[in-house]
């Protein structure tokens, strides 16, 4: 896939299944690696292999919120089409008034290498659609990419060569039960401008491992698959079957399960409350310390109010009334995550020292010298049974 299914979709993710606490295989070197997916690939059947065949269906969640479903189906190609499996991938994602769809269509060799890649993806927010169709094909010794967005088509161009890149998915199930590390070649197609690259999809395998999916025991193995930059994290099942996939600093879960079980909520877990802190300077410097990368970002679930924050945020954004106070948190903690530290640690070391407080018994405006103290422009705070709780900060 170009960036799997739900990272396609442009929403966030986090793990709801437990990962096994079994070590992943140390990265070996990239010929090691190479020769390994080589030596996999040709231990397949030029017929197709049945194992391989078959319908998946995942749940998308953010903690236990279900936000909507992919379905995997993996059947032989037709003969004319020159391949040996077809695998169809339906998603249907709705977050408040937005709702995305998308169907793609990949077929594949024997030897799990790309024949033609076809995606129609459909996005609607309430009058507004936006629809994508993205092809991939051969194109004499080497690649095409064609993608049309609203009538307008751009075509890219890559070497030839055998692409994985689509292929993760039956890989996983393939060797997912294989302790060590793997490599195949894949084409990275560029978002924007810039031009496609040939690099290194990478699975790490480790020893099977107890887990819990979906509330029962499982033997696992965790999967650790490198494209690029990108990171995912999949849980692969000792009969292999893929039972989870996240994407590394994702708030998202993708879990497998029946067509009812991926289509409902997860049951509720019992949610840990704000701590809160001993004082009002303590629990705004816990905040800055995690925005500039000095403690973790967990570390705010200590000191902010999601539910008082969820509440102020969605005043402005209505499609977050879907979230619980959790999953807000999960999302905004994630989004802060990819971005980085907002903050130098000497920054929040002038800042802190320059705090103006002001006190009125159980609650309390913290804001710079001079600056305004009004909703959205300081850090208001509530004092809790727990201790202080920072409720709205500037935004």
């Amino acid at each position: 896939m170009r960036e799997s299914w739900f990272g396609r979709a442009a929403l966030s993710a986090a793990l709801v299944a437990v990962f096994g606490s079994g070590s992943v295989a140390g990265v070996a070197r990239a010929d090691e690696a190479e020769e390994a997916g080589a030596a996999l690939l040709a231990g397949l059947s030029p017929e197709g292999e049945e194992r391989l065949l078959g319908t998946t269906t995942f749940g998308v969640y953010v903690e236990t919120k279900s936000f909507g479903t992919v379905r995997v189906e993996v059947e032989r190609a037709a003969p004319e089409t020159g391949a040996v499996y077809r695998q169809r991938a339906l998603l249907a994602l709705s977050f408040g008034p937005k709702r995305l769809e998308e169907e793609e269509v990949v077929l594949l060799d024997a030897r799990l290498g790309l024949v033609r890649h076809e995606s129609r993806k459909r996005e609607t927010e309430g009058e507004k659609v936006a629809e994508t169709v993205r092809v991939q094909r051969r194109d004499g010794d080497g690649w095409v990419m064609e993608t049309t967005r609203d009538g307008a088509t751009t075509t890219a161009r890559a070497p030839g060569g055998a692409d994985h890149d689509d292929a993760w998915f039956l890989l996983a199930r393939a060797f997912g039960d294989r302790p060590g590390t793997f490599a195949l070649p894949r084409v990275a197609w560029p978002k924007g401008e810039g031009e496609p690259r040939w690099e290194r999809l990478t699975f790490e395998v480790g020893a099977a491992t107890a887990a819990e999916h979906r509330g029962a025991p499982a033997q696992v193995h965790a999967v650790k698959i490198t494209k690029g930059q990108g990171v995912e994290h999949m849980l692969v099942s000792t009969e292999r079957r893929v039972l989870s996939l996240r994407q590394a600093d994702a708030p998202f879960v993708m879990l497998a399960g029946t067509d009812e079980e991926a289509g409902r909520d997860l049951p509720a877990a019992a949610g840990a409350k704000a701590e809160g802190v001993g004082e009002v300077r303590e629990a705004v410097e816990v905040y800055f310390r995690a925005l500039a990368g000095q403690v973790s970002l967990d570390e705010l679930d200590r000191v902010l109010d999601w539910a008082a924050v969820l509440a102020l945020s969605a005043r402005g954004n209505p499609q977050l009334e879907v979230l619980t106070p959790a999953q807000f948190g999960a999302l905004l903690k994630a989004e802060l995550k990819k971005k980085g530290p907002a903050l130098a640690p000497e920054q929040v070391d002038a800042i802190l020292p320059l705090l103006v407080v002001e006190v009125t018994d159980d609650r309390a405006v913290v804001r710079v010298p001079g600056g305004d103290a009004g909703a959205g422009k300081a850090f208001r705070l509530e004092r809790r049974e727990a201790g202080w709780l920072i409720v709205d900060f500037p935004r």
